[in-house]
């Protein structure tokens, strides 16, 4: 994972390339090959063009100004921070007024991670997928995910392969489901079979996290082990159990470090490894957003 927090300029940035007429300011970057997140505050001057690129952009303004979508000099559409979400498919030019300037989280997604997402997760043919423009949309799912996104961006601590693989599954998914014709290519069927697959996976997957806390499994390893793509697993997964895979690692964690405060008088150092946390201080953070209270702490009040 590539973190860049406080540079002066950004470098080329996935989405919203220009003709060199909007400034960009790259405030803070993840740069992974499972998810790649970037918080930009741009200026420009007069109506300036977006160069078409590669990757679908889901962007939400942070704060700011009012930006302004431009068809020629008619103004088309806005976004400021009252409907600040907006769905830019890939190569699609498109010129903008940001003359106020604007702070913005860009979430890029390459349309071959969406295709392979709308086939895997919905089973329907990826070459007949669409993804639609939209500016200035007010999007309750993105004010939340920016939350999530923005505390990964400022994080002193390591994510884990299941945290990106989350968020990005997250980002695919909620493009797929708001800005897309999926709703209209998926077919009904019945799935008694599939259940039944799932049920045993997800089994599968919890015996195999819970005899391997100290190992940061990805979804990708679980997906093979388990026979299911990484997508379904995961949807399975929290429809099963009622929490993401990461979630439920975590809380397996806290409980298996519980018990060892209890029981044992081991250095919070090696409890913390071996029940796979990068360090002492990951497991404290953990540890106290679960239980509200430090490891340290809880083991001498349990023990008074």
């Amino acid at each position: 994972m590539d973190h860049n927090a406080s540079s002066e300029r950004a470098p080329p940035v996935d989405c919203l390339e220009n003709s060199g007429a909007v400034e960009s300011r790259l405030v803070a970057g993840i740069s992974d090959r499972r998810f790649r997140a970037y918080r930009v505050i741009q200026r420009s001057q007069g109506v300036v063009r977006a160069e078409s690129v590669a990757d679908h952009a889901l962007i939400h303004q942070l704060g700011g100004g009012t930006g302004y979508r431009h068809d020629g000099p008619r103004r088309t559409a806005r976004t400021d921070p009252s409907a600040p979400t907006t769905m830019l498919p890939a190569a699609r030019l498109t010129d903008w007024d940001l003359s106020d300037g604007v702070d913005l989280l860009q979430i890029p997604v390459s349309d071959e991670h969406l295709r392979r997402h709308a086939l895997q997760e919905f089973d329907i043919n990826p070459h007949q997928l669409e993804i639609y423009e939209r500016v200035g949309m007010t999007d309750p799912f993105m004010a939340d995910f920016a939350s999530i996104v923005l505390r990964e961006l400022t994080s002193d601590q390591p994510a884990t392969p299941l945290m990106f693989d989350g968020l990005a599954a997250m980002a695919s998914g909620h493009i797929l489901r708001s800005y897309s014709n999926i709703s209209d290519l998926v077919i009904s069927r019945a799935e008694t079979d599939s259940d039944r697959q799932e049920r045993d996976a997800v089994r599968r997957a919890w015996e195999m996290l819970r005899d391997n806390l100290d190992r940061n499994l990805s979804t990708d390893d679980l997906a093979r082990e388990v026979g299911l793509n990484s997508f379904r697993l995961m949807r399975a997964f929290k429809a099963e159990m009622g929490m993401s895979i990461h979630r439920f690692v975590m809380e397996s964690r806290v409980a298996y470090v519980r018990d060892r405060l209890l029981s044992t008088d081991d250095r919070l150092i090696d409890i913390a490894i071996d029940a796979g946390f990068a360090n002492q201080s990951h497991m404290t953070s953990v540890y106290r957003s679960l239980m509200g209270i430090s490891p340290g702490r809880h083991r001498r009040q349990m023990r008074n």
